[in-house]
Order: structure tokens, then sequence, then C-alpha cells
């Protein structure tokens, strides 16, 4: 995921790593938040 990331921030040419960051912690909090609802679900 980090690495994903990095390329993202390549790709704007953004040189705060905040957005990098910022993603993975969006894409982290998805995916434990699919994993809770699954069994629910």
């Amino acid at each position: 995921m980090m690495m994903m990331g990095r390329s993202y921030s390549r790709n704007m040419n953004t040189s705060a790593p905040d957005t990098a960051m910022v993603m993975v912690m969006v894409m982290v909090m998805v995916t434990i938040r699919h994993i809770e609802d699954a069994p629910r679900h």
C-alpha cells in the first residue's frame, strides 16, 4: 500500500508526503470496515 501511495504522489508531482499517508490511511480504514462488515453481512 505504501508503494502505491508513493507512485500516486509521484504522478501528482506532489512533494508533500501527507497526501500519500492520507490515501494509505483511507485505504486501510476502508479495508478494515469491509472486513468488519463481511461477517455481519
